[in-house]
């Protein structure tokens, strides 16, 4: 029995590390994005619960300017795992009007990408560590912890950054800055 939990540990471990490798390696395929639409697109394959209200506040006078050179795929995917983020905080904190927000703003230069709720929050001495692979602050074994340095590889490939602020019991929100210019 030890001998076939050795075997599987082995095996998790290696897939997992496969995966990390793969994620050092995010190979983009640049075009113009749109990055309301991709945003939208996360939205809608996320499923997320009814129960929550999706606020979108997107900035009117730059609808021109929300597109990125960029890769929409793996866009999409770091707006699905931030939702899927956000959707976990506001289960966990069971209070009332779960509410994820979703603000863009763009200028000659960058567009900026927001993602709040009003969820658990995060643990201040926990936010430097939520990038980091295998770090998780949820007690899951499905989960290994590597979505938010999924998001965060994926954001520096696009030459992006970001960051974020958080309060518990109140609020998380992750900010993402994208450069709009080819590179």
């Amino acid at each position: 029995c030890t001998e076939q939990l050795n075997q599987i540990s082995s095996s998790n471990l290696a897939s997992i590390t496969q995966t990390i490798e793969m994620l050092k390696n995010v190979n983009l395929k640049y075009s113009v994005v749109d990055i309301t639409a991709c945003i939208e697109a996360a939205v809608y394959n996320s499923s997320l619960s009814p129960k929550i209200t999706v606020e979108r506040n997107y900035d009117p006078k730059a609808a021109h300017t929300l597109k990125i050179y960029g890769d929409f795929d793996y866009l999409q995917e770091v707006f699905l795992n931030l939702l899927s983020n956000a959707e976990f905080a506001l289960k966990k904190k069971s209070g009332p009007n779960p509410t994820i927000k979703i603000n863009i703003l763009s200028e000659s230069d960058i567009c900026s990408i927001e993602i709040w709720d009003n969820g658990c929050g995060i643990e201040r001495n926990q936010i430097k560590n939520i990038f980091k692979a295998y770090y998780s602050t949820k007690a899951s074994s499905s989960n290994f912890g590597l979505g938010l340095n999924y998001v965060e590889t994926v954001v520096k490939q696009h030459h992006g950054n970001i960051t974020v602020q958080s309060e518990v019991d109140q609020y998380t929100s992750f900010q993402i800055v994208l450069p709009r210019n080819k590179y």
